[in-house]
């Protein structure tokens, strides 16, 4: 006799905020979730914090006015 088990695979929306502090706020203000270590889970969605900043702005080597959209 042959026993298999079939693995069920859940998908959850991931959110990924810029710091702990808004994960936290998040996960309060939605409501459902519950902290697991550095994340908080509910049935369908994770909330976890990035280390660090997410995006930065780079400055152009050169630039020329003609090059921003002005509007008359």
């Amino acid at each position: 006799m042959t026993i298999s088990r079939q693995r069920s695979i859940q998908s959850k929306e991931l959110v990924i905020t810029e710091k702990p502090s808004v994960a936290s706020d998040l996960a309060k203000a939605i409501g459902g979730f519950t902290r697991r270590g550095d994340h908080y889970e509910s049935d369908t969605h994770l909330i976890a914090a990035a280390a660090g900043h997410l995006l930065d702005s780079v400055r152009p080597k050169t630039w020329a006015l003609t090059d921003l959209p002005l509007l008359p």
